[in-house]
């Protein structure tokens, strides 16, 4: 996207005020995906999170093509096949401008050869002015949501997809930094082909000592079989031989 209009207040529309005028900042892209080179428009349909004390969001949104902020939207962005869906994340102060940057080149460089597969697709990370300062917006790929049960309680099929898509990360070179069920979606109630890994705002890069050899994933391992501190975690939290 070359811009990005992104609406005044990211509370979802209600029915009573369907048909007010919004107002959008215009937010300009740090790094975007080489995908659809156009402006678009934001409209916000749910928050999904907040950190307590508001400097960062999570919502999901529709984008919606437009030549400029002053007239209206033509046509619905076609993202992975489902119009115009996203999920944003919006980042109100200075240290989460910084985490989502890092976040964005991320998956701009290491975690690029998983988009689509392992994490969602990343359409860009963009910066403006609002009328309280800075806003930051890291636009993805709305790739569904957690399972409702804990990791150790989803079906077997499904927790080894969820340890092979880490595994994956590692090999690329990235600890994830929070392997945890809400940062595991699928668009179905466990549907492993669906499964994504996301929210990299704690991963790091990594040189993992397990990435050149299989891991048996059908006995407890020890840590002679799974040397490194967040696969080993991972599979002793998600028992996959159970």
């Amino acid at each position: 996207m070359s811009r990005l209009y992104w609406p005044q207040s990211t509370s979802p529309r209600r029915t009573w005020d369907a048909d007010a005028p919004l107002t959008f900042h215009t937010l300009l892209p740090i790094s975007s995906a080489p995908e659809p080179q156009k402006p678009c428009f934001a409209y916000i349909t749910n928050k999904i999170a907040e950190t307590e004390f508001g400097d960062l969001e999570v919502v999901r949104a529709t984008l919606q093509f437009g030549l400029d902020c002053y007239e209206e939207p033509t046509s619905q962005l076609s993202v992975s096949g489902t119009k115009g869906k996203v999920v944003c994340k919006v980042a109100h102060d200075e240290l989460m401008l910084h985490e989502l940057k890092e976040e964005a080149n991320l998956y701009a460089g290491l975690l690029a050869p998983l988009q689509g597969t392992v994490v969602p697709k990343c359409y860009g990370y963009f910066v403006g002015h609002s009328r309280d300062g800075v806003i930051g917006v890291l636009v993805t790929e709305d790739c569904g949501s957690p399972p409702w049960s804990e990791l150790k309680g989803c079906p077997k099929d499904f927790k080894l997809a969820a340890l092979e898509a880490l595994v994956h990360l590692h090999r690329v070179g990235v600890k994830h930094g929070d392997f945890m069920r809400r940062n595991i979606v699928t668009r179905g109630k466990h549907d492993v082909k669906s499964l994504r890994l996301l929210n990299f705002q704690h991963a790091r890069e990594h040189k993992c000592r397990c990435a050149a050899k299989p891991i048996d994933m059908t006995k407890a391992p020890s840590w002679g079989d799974i040397p490194c501190g967040e696969l080993y975690e991972a599979f002793m939290k998600v028992k996959p031989w159970l």
